[in-house]
């Protein structure tokens, strides 16, 4: 590429496939970049342009410890590792300017070194995890003792094969070109999932309850199991998760442009019950916190501080000295 040839592209500004940095100091931030094009139709960095397209240039001392950056972006923080194309381009004041190629990936998708899957949507990226979402639901599920002792650990209220088949389709078929995060709500009764996108084309929520499906992003579908949460199979998740735990329903809001999927939670057992458990509990082991007992019912740390609440209400129990390293004291019993 020549100085005139540099100057024609920057002149058309920043796009899906061109984008410009005036330095680069944090090889993290470029191997996201770089991740991005190889996950899309390639494109071209150019270093030592700003974002209004002026061009200050780097100078030889800038140049080569970029290109040392981008040698360890590319092979050691991109999976799998890439192989890029940098060519030096002087300008008239003796600056020089960095054109850095990548090309469209053959082994999509490509991750940064935690993990994470990089998508270009215009001259902007998108991040893509899954992880996150899914540990943010472990988090907030009930765990039931399924007829095992109190202090035995319980399991989910819910499969979470049902929300790892879900989010995986979340992430797989939601439209990227809507600039919207997939969106997940939990409440008492319910936990809701929405992706930005109806379904496409003549796909129907009862098509998809029988298996059917739509690529909408094949980039991610055929190798989205590489590092994130399995996928086993186009068409089969939302039947599995159906399956598992029959009681989702699915709304296609197309005037909202928006596909939600809301799975109920069973009804927790009698709080009076699990309050008669907590004084067992505390009686035996004044010092136990309320983070324990969220991990011993299965409950989250708000609903075990309400039950506490009503139980110092109604004077069957007393904190005793401060919150950290005091103790509780049992006054009474229900009934």
């Amino acid at each position: 590429m020549n100085y005139k040839d540099l100057l024609g592209l920057v002149a058309i500004g920043e796009d899906s496939s061109c984008q410009f940095k005036t330095n680069v100091h944090n090889v993290n931030s470029l191997a996201s970049e770089m991740a991005a094009f190889a996950n899309s139709e390639g494109g071209i960095i150019f270093i030592g342009v700003a974002d209004d397209g002026s061009i200050p240039g780097l100078s030889r001392e800038d140049v080569n410890r970029i290109n040392q950056i981008i040698s360890n972006a590319a092979s050691q923080l991109v999976r799998s590792p890439l192989a890029v194309h940098t060519e030096n381009v002087a300008m008239e004041d003796g600056s020089i300017v960095i054109v850095l190629t990548i090309q469209k990936g053959i082994d999509k998708p490509y991750f940064d070194k935690n993990g994470v899957i990089w998508l270009k949507v215009g001259a902007d990226k998108r991040r893509v995890n899954s992880k996150e979402a899914m540990s943010f639901i472990q988090r907030n599920l009930h765990k039931v003792q399924a007829g095992r002792g109190v202090n035995a650990p319980g399991i989910p209220e819910i499969p979470l094969l049902v929300f790892e088949e879900l989010l995986v389709n979340a992430l797989v078929h939601r439209d990227y070109l809507i600039s919207a995060p997939i969106r997940l709500f939990v409440f008492d009764n319910r936990i809701e999932i929405v992706s930005p996108g109806h379904l496409p084309n003549n796909l129907t929520v009862e098509k998809i309850r029988v298996g059917n499906s739509n690529i909408r992003n094949p980039i991610l579908v055929s190798h989205v199991a590489k590092g994130l949460l399995p996928y086993r199979g186009l068409g089969s998740g939302i039947k599995r998760a159906l399956e598992a735990w029959p009681k989702i329903d699915f709304t296609d809001d197309r005037e909202g442009c928006l596909f939600t999927a809301t799975v109920d939670r069973p009804e927790i057992k009698s709080s009076v019950k699990t309050e008669e458990e907590v004084l067992t509990i505390l009686s035996k082991r004044p010092e136990t916190t309320i983070s324990e007992l969220a991990e011993t019912f299965g409950l989250t740390t708000r609903a075990v501080e309400k039950q506490i609440a009503r139980l110092r209400e109604d004077g069957l129990l007393r904190r005793v000295g401060p919150k950290k390293g005091g103790h509780w004291e049992v006054l009474g019993r229900k009934g």
